[in-house]
């Protein structure tokens, strides 16, 4: 939460025209400029689209980018942040990560902060469907276990508990066309064997934003000048990506 507050008041102080509780219904790339349709009837009209809006990207398809994640490319991932007054780890300075937890295709793990922990557990989608019971039943079992293990103490709380799916089979073929550029997880950079996703998501955030000032500078947001986007992307966590 503090996190994404920080970007947020990063981007406002720039100069970026935050408009919050707007939803994107479509995308529409002319020659001339992108329009942006939104669920009430409004619509932004820009000069170029960068994409950010998650694994359910509405932008990655309407520019024909990409067309949504196959459920054997997707996790669901769970995650609990709770203040350390309630729900504590015994050593401060590690953190746990159970990779095969219980034999399964996922893994669980235990991250210490400095005023709260983080926990969860995540699988394959397609496993999910084998297992009884929702992410929020595995998340606690996976709790209980790590309590009976003496890695954590304290108290679950079912407010501080979210599940969302992960895409991990890799970037999209393309990332970028005329006006548009696509970054973090719309784009299918997460880390597959980790299944960490903000850095990625900075990192293609920050190359991405680059190439849009280019283009922006020199009149031209063709496909040809927005590639460089990728290229810089590429060189810097592309051979990562591949690996995991």
């Amino acid at each position: 939460i503090e996190f994404d507050g920080a970007l947020l008041e990063e981007a406002e102080a720039a100069g970026a025209e935050v408009r919050e509780s707007v939803r994107v219904s479509g995308v529409t790339v002319d020659t001339d400029g992108v329009t942006v349709a939104l669920v009430d009837g409004r619509s932004l009209r820009a000069r170029l689209v960068i994409g950010a809006d998650g694994v359910n990207s509405v932008v990655a398809r309407a520019t024909g980018l990409g067309d949504g994640f196959s459920d054997a490319t997707l996790a669901i991932d769970t995650m609990e942040e709770t203040p350390l007054a309630e729900l504590d780890i015994f050593d401060r300075e590690t953190m746990y990560v159970a990779y095969g937890y219980r034999g399964r295709p996922g893994y669980g793990y235990v991250f210490p902060k400095a005023r709260h922990v983080d926990a969860g557990v995540g699988f394959l989608l397609s496993f999910y469907r084998t297992l009884d019971g929702t992410p929020l039943d595995h998340h606690r079992e996976f709790l209980e276990l790590a309590t009976a293990k003496g890695i954590v103490t304290g108290c679950s709380h079912p407010e501080n508990f979210k599940a969302y799916r992960l895409p991990l089979g890799g970037p999209i073929a393309r990332t970028y066309t005329d006006r548009a550029l696509i970054v973090g997880d719309a784009g299918g950079f997460v880390n597959a064997y980790t299944g960490e996703g903000i850095y990625f998501a900075m990192v293609t955030g920050e190359h991405a934003g680059r190439a849009a000032a280019e283009a922006l500078a020199t009149g031209d947001a063709s496909a040809r000048t927005l590639a460089a986007y990728e290229s810089r992307w590429r060189d810097e966590i592309g051979r990562e990506l591949v690996d995991s």
